[in-house]
């Protein structure tokens, strides 16, 4: 078979850092060694992040993809002109292109723009991207998403049958994997976009208050601006006892798992808490937001606050700095449930999707 990837959105340099961009770029180098038979044709400009590999061709474009205007263009004319044609089409970000007409497979992370727009980067944006994921889920023969909530949402939302919706839950880099513990655990460390949703300032709230409470507690904040949280950053990096690690590479990402108290996860709403399985994997201890998202795949091994509750999150980072061996115990049982969690089961699953719904399509009269 041959599968036509929109990569363009990795076109923006940063994104392979977000966890829509990571988990599109681990699939994409992932599926040639489980499907070796295969041809693939990956759209995308960014030759630094695709090794030259057999049966793989990168196709590059001179549309401005790095913009999301410049993208959208790109993806109104998509699908029509590749030569060969693909057998097949698969979308990892939301958006199956309107001129394709063969089998497709959409990847749908998360519904934040339709149940909590004013969470997303804007209401129009909001409008626009739960107008396009609602129509290419409904086109699509197979839509993938990265946990069971995801998928009911999904079926729910944009009311499509539910047997073509399949789960693909993501994966953990194995640079993650086998980090030596720090001898000191001096900071809580806090790892993703720093955009409205991820709840950071409940986390600037529960830090107030646990050094009002004498606990003072140190903050890293890893990863790059996203949308809504301006202010709440300008904030927390005025305080004396905030650090910002801006687009950690992954080995300095290990380091900073490896040497934090916990990896502090306030998110109002995800589609799968990509930082959390890196951190359980790398040996960090987790406080997260208790969301079906990520308690369906983690179990009990992070530490769960309600969503919003400074007060919860407060008591809970003064109990894993006051407590070592919890912390210890929270380790052991993270890396066991991350364990199973790789980049190679997520393609094997995307695989099969896709060969589900070219059999289907080919079966059609």
């Amino acid at each position: 078979m041959h599968v036509a990837a929109d990569l363009r959105v990795l076109d923006r340099e940063g994104m392979e850092h977000t966890g829509l961009g990571r988990s599109a770029l681990e699939v994409a180098r992932a599926l040639p060694a489980v499907r070796p038979e295969w041809t693939f044709t990956i759209h995308s400009n960014r030759s630094d992040l695709f090794a030259e590999k057999t049966g793989v061709t990168l196709c590059t474009t001179r549309w401005l993809t790095a913009s999301a205007l410049g993208r959208a263009a790109w993806l109104l004319t998509a699908g029509r002109r590749d030569d060969p044609s693909p057998d097949l089409w698969w979308a990892p970000t939301y958006y199956l292109p309107r001129g394709w007409r063969g089998p497709g497979v959409v990847t749908i992370h998360d519904l934040v723009f339709v149940l909590q727009p004013q969470l997303y980067r804007g209401r129009l944006k909001a409008l626009y991207a739960a107008r396009v994921a609602g129509e290419s889920a409904r086109r699509a023969d197979r839509v993938l998403c990265p946990s069971v909530a995801t998928r009911e949402r999904v079926v729910r939302e944009f009311r499509v049958d539910a047997a073509k919706v399949v789960v693909a839950r993501w994966g953990v880099d194995e640079a993650f994997r086998g980090a030596p513990p720090s001898a000191k655990r001096e900071y809580a460390l806090f790892v993703g976009r720093w955009e409205a949703r991820k709840g950071l300032d409940v986390l600037h709230a529960a830090l107030r208050e646990a050094a009002r409470r004498g606990s003072r507690i140190r903050l890293v904040l890893a990863g790059g601006p996203g949308w809504g949280a301006g202010e709440t950053v300008r904030r927390l990096r005025a305080e004396p006892d905030v650090d910002v690690v801006l687009e950690p590479s992954d080995e300095r990402l290990r380091s900073l798992y490896a040497g934090a108290l916990a990896l502090v996860y306030p998110s109002r709403m995800e589609g799968f808490g990509l930082p959390v399985a890196e951190a359980m994997a790398a040996g960090c201890p987790v406080i997260s937001s208790d969301l079906p998202e990520i308690r369906e795949w983690a179990q009990d091994a992070p530490r769960y606050v309600p969503v919003g509750d400074e007060h919860a999150l407060a008591e809970a980072l003064i109990t894993l700095a006051e407590n070592p061996s919890r912390r210890e115990r929270i380790v052991e049982h993270g890396r066991e449930v991350a364990q199973g969690l790789t980049w190679a089961a997520c393609a094997e699953a995307t695989a099969q999707a896709m060969e589900s719904a070219a059999a289907e399509r080919s079966a059609r009269p």
